[in-house]
């Protein structure tokens, strides 16, 4: 990974839209560049976690794999998104793995940065509770299709959530 320089074009991050641009910029400063390619892995399920991502461009799929081999897909991750939030407050090992979908350019900064940044702008703190408590109602809520609802309704509120997504095509669904 290459540490990101002053002349280097910033990429958005959707989870800092509303912090001040110059603790935009810290976080965008600390952070280090790395591309993948198609199938790609970029994290492994229970790797240690170095930190916080956040994609710039391509797609991702985050998965969870069984000892028996079956694997979920948890979310897909776009431009401009993040993950591995645990992995930039914690210590925590990868809960899933993160592969790439197509080429992605995809940012790091890593957790003592981000937990430095943190303590210095309260309002960082903030996003990331917020965030990650949409993250918990997300998963909740993809515990409840699984264990709750047969494929069918699962397929049906699938197509009726993204019928006027253009990226509803891009993306290889599973069940």
């Amino acid at each position: 990974m290459q540490p990101a320089n002053e002349a280097q074009e910033r990429p958005f991050i959707n989870l800092f839209a509303n912090l001040d641009s110059s603790l935009h910029k810290l976080i965008n400063t600390a952070a280090v560049k790395k591309k993948y390619s198609t199938d790609q892995p970029v994290v492994w399920q229970g790797d240690d976690a170095k930190g916080l991502y956040w994609v710039e461009t391509g797609w991702l799929k985050a998965q969870k794999q069984a000892v028996s081999g079956r694997v979920q897909t948890i979310r897909f991750i776009g431009p401009g998104e993040t993950f591995s939030e645990i992995g930039g407050l914690t210590e925590a090992k990868h809960p899933a793995s993160v592969i790439a979908m197509e080429p992605a350019c995809v940012w790091l900064v890593g957790r003592h940065r981000l937990l430095e940044l943190i303590e210095k702008h309260p309002d960082l703190a903030r996003v990331m509770i917020e965030n990650l408590a949409q993250r918990v109602h997300y998963l909740s809520d993809l515990v409840e299709d699984l264990s709750l609802r047969p494929v069918e309704s699962r397929l049906a509120r699938l197509l009726l959530e993204n019928a006027e997504s253009d990226i509803f095509l891009r993306r290889r669904w599973t069940t």
